[in-house]
């Protein structure tokens, strides 16, 4: 697996990878940049280790659950009895190719050791942060509505053939469960953007608060109230990197997906920041942040 270029050492350093934000963007992305960055197998040799997630075993059998599902829908596809079918084996078969692609473009939600950061100098805070997942949540939609468009393209089409015998109760029980998907779809799509005007997804850290937002909901969470971070692996789904409070009560999570980042390393730079309040100044400049916790993993490693 190829890493990123780690972070020069030095206060003023720069990632080697760097990406501007899109033309277009919001006003409020105006200027953002967003950085990858690799310690280069630091974390780990001071005992911040990670899994790739998801991992390489899991990758193989999604395509392989995939292509073969792919292949039987579209199997199904030549010999369907009415146009509905077709369609929905159609849908069914695009999407199937579709995540093989996402797996083979964007294999790993994150990468043991290296971190992703949106720079905002308008907002003056580092964000770890992931658009992977947005993407992903818009593709989905995409296809749920693809479907959902077929549906009533195939009500409208019986209608007009069956004319007077046109009768609801003789449709096949799927469009009906197609279109409610589609109607559950786009309220959850609204309530996500009212969400995102809040607070963006992922994990927003000032020199006040941290910000997070995305598998849960958002939240804002004083430096004088986080006890911990902690990487709490539920049983079915992405790793989450959860806020704890002194009395071990959960403030606020976000998960793997959106964050992007090495939970670990992200854990850990919290941590930093929490027992140092006179440093969190330099959360104003976020590459001058990331140098200073890379040369505290370097101590920690010279011990």
């Amino acid at each position: 697996m190829k890493r990123s270029t780690g972070v020069r050492r030095g206060v003023g350093a720069r990632s080697a990878i760097q990406r501007s934000a899109p033309r277009g963007a919001g006003k409020s992305n105006a200027g953002a940049r967003r950085l990858i960055t690799s310690f280069e197998g630091l974390p780990a040799r001071v005992g911040l280790r990670s899994d790739p997630y998801p991992n390489r075993r899991s990758l193989m059998l999604a395509r392989l659950g995939f292509a073969f599902a792919a292949m039987g829908v579209l199997r199904l596809a030549g010999a369907a009895e009415n146009s509905w079918a077709t369609a929905t084996s159609l849908v069914i078969g695009f999407a199937c190719c579709l995540a093989i692609v996402i797996t083979l473009i964007d294999p790993h939600v994150f990468t043991p050791g290296v971190v992703r950061i949106e720079i905002d100098g308008a907002q003056r805070r580092i964000s770890f942060r992931s658009i992977a997942a947005l993407v992903v949540d818009w593709l989905a939609f995409a296809v749920i509505m693809l479907w959902a468009t077929a549906a009533r393209a195939f009500l409208i089409v019986q209608a007009e053939t069956d004319g007077t015998d046109f009768s609801l109760l003789r449709m096949p029980p799927s469009v009906f469960v197609v279109l409610g998907l589609g109607a559950f779809a786009s309220a959850h799509l609204v309530r996500r953007h009212r969400r995102a005007s809040q607070v963006r997804t992922g994990l927003h850290v000032t020199s006040d608060a941290i910000s997070c937002a995305g598998g849960g909901p958002a939240a804002t969470v004083p430096w004088r109230t986080l006890h911990r971070a902690s990487i709490e692996r539920p049983g079915f789904g992405a790793p989450r990197l959860v806020l704890l409070g002194g009395d071990g009560r959960r403030l606020g999570a976000v998960s793997v997906r959106y964050l992007g980042s090495d939970p670990m390393v992200t854990a850990a730079f919290l941590h930093y920041f929490r027992d140092r309040p006179e440093e969190r100044e330099l959360l104003t400049d976020p590459e001058r942040a990331i140098a200073q916790f890379r040369r505290h993993l370097e101590h920690l490693e010279g011990e």
